[in-house]
């Protein structure tokens, strides 16, 4: 069985390349996860799970592709699913458009088992868990970000709960503009 399925996906590499109209992602585990590009006209490679994001590729309909992990993103036909690609860049395709082949993929975790999120707007990082503590920085919508725990901070429109960022200082984002990729962090 298993030597069936590395050459069946040396056969679909070698069809991937053949074809020229995408960068050929590695396969880094004959056991899977995989899925079936279902979309007609092919499938658009982006560089985050958002619409937002650029393209960087497209996967022709009928492939077969190998598939890291999934997070929560941008609603594509009622599918708030995408797939990350494996590889040595930061590759998406929306779930809608993919069939799994055999067992879906587990979410992605940051790091090996911290917690993640997708801002939802252009998101400021505070120094504090209120809108009126300093501005240290903002990140861009879109962005996928590690978090540590949560806590209650000011009401930020119906959401009083705050995200703690890692890293040297104390730095909060709300999490109202954030969206979970997996479970949710605990408190601090």
């Amino acid at each position: 069985m298993r030597k069936n399925r590395i050459r069946f996906m040396a056969v679909t590499a070698a069809a991937t390349i053949a074809a020229g109209l995408f960068t050929a992602v590695p396969v880094q585990a004959a056991d899977g996860p995989f899925g079936r590009v279902i979309a007609n006209g092919g499938l658009r490679v982006r560089t985050g799970p958002s619409l937002l994001n650029r393209t960087s590729g497209l996967i022709p309909q009928g492939n077969v592709i190998p598939i890291d992990c999934k997070v929560r993103g941008d609603n594509v036909d009622g599918n708030n699913l995408w797939y990350a690609l494996p590889g040595v860049g930061n590759e998406w395709v929306s779930a809608r458009y993919v069939a799994n082949v055999g067992p879906a993929p587990a979410y992605c975790y940051v790091d090996g088992g911290g917690f993640a999120g997708m801002t939802t707007v252009t998101l400021n990082v505070r120094s504090r868990p209120t809108p009126a503590s300093t501005l240290r920085g903002v990140i861009s919508r879109g962005s996928t970000i590690e978090i540590d725990c949560k806590v209650r901070g000011a009401n930020v429109d119906g959401n009083s709960f705050w995200y703690a960022l890692p890293g040297v200082g104390n730095e909060w984002v709300s999490a109202r503009y954030v969206r979970n990729i997996g479970a949710a962090p605990p408190f601090c």
